[in-house]
């Protein structure tokens, strides 16, 4: 099989099973996920085809998935981080995922753990203000677990401050 094509393949099979597991949890798929696997697909090849250097395809999918899934694994490592009690460093790792273009469905999530651990620092005015703020974005489209979550934190901040 040709080299390329199986790197098109490979970069097909990712936009299928990754952009179709939001499906399966019955959240909205991303699209933005697609655009960015088709274009860094194109570059890399062309990439390939200028240097004449072969790709290969577990690299490739490496690369991908590092690359497609940055914001996600930002998330996950601040609520690892959140879990162990780094709440500052928890906190940056949630602001480096905002700023690296999430696509929706990411963005709100973090913004979600964001405001759970302003929540469990005591910043409960600013935790207020996101988690308000991540409703009303979100509205049809966040999804219940999500949506659970930041009702739940919102009820804590509110405890917190006597309302």
């Amino acid at each position: 099989m040709n080299p390329l094509m199986l790197i098109l393949l490979v970069a097909l099979l990712f936009i299928l099973i990754f952009g179709g597991l939001p499906v399966l949890r019955k959240e909205e798929p991303s699209l933005q996920l697609a655009v960015e696997v088709l274009v860094l697909t194109g570059l890399s090849i062309g990439a390939s085809l200028l240097t004449g250097l072969r790709l290969d395809p577990i690299f490739f999918l490496l690369f991908l998935y590092l690359v497609i899934m940055r914001c996600r694994v930002l998330v996950d490592l601040g609520n690892l981080l959140s879990s162990r009690g780094h709440n500052q460093l928890a906190l940056s790792a949630y602001r480096l995922a905002m700023r690296l273009g999430p696509d929706f469905p990411i963005r709100l999530i973090a913004l979600i753990s964001y405001g759970a651990v302003l929540v469990r620092v005591g910043a409960l005015e600013e935790a207020i203000h996101i988690l308000e703020e991540v409703l009303k974005k979100g509205g049809k489209r966040l999804h219940p677990k999500h949506e659970s979550a930041c009702h739940y934190n919102l009820g804590v901040a509110y405890m917190r401050l006597g309302r």
